[in-house]
């Protein structure tokens, strides 16, 4: 699976779990939705889906989406 995949499975699970159209500039800044309950929600997706692992301290500085792409793709290539 290539970054473009990763990317392509990332913004499908935060639209799914956050019921809205996402687009890879967004953080949780912009995505009200993006509390701390849905965030532990998205990681675990992720991780599931793709069969990586975060870092507990990487998890804490997951914040944009654009960045979740290019550690889950560096993660999913390893």
């Amino acid at each position: 699976m290539n970054s473009k995949k990763v990317e392509s499975v990332v913004l499908d699970i935060f639209s799914t779990i956050l019921k809205r159209n996402v687009d890879i500039r967004d953080s949780r800044i912009t995505l009200s939705q993006w509390d701390s309950l849905k965030h532990i929600e998205i990681i675990f997706a992720i991780e599931d889906e793709l069969n990586i692992q975060f870092e507990e301290e990487e998890i804490e500085q997951l914040d944009d989406i654009e960045k979740i792409i290019k550690i889950a793709s560096v993660k999913y290539a390893s």
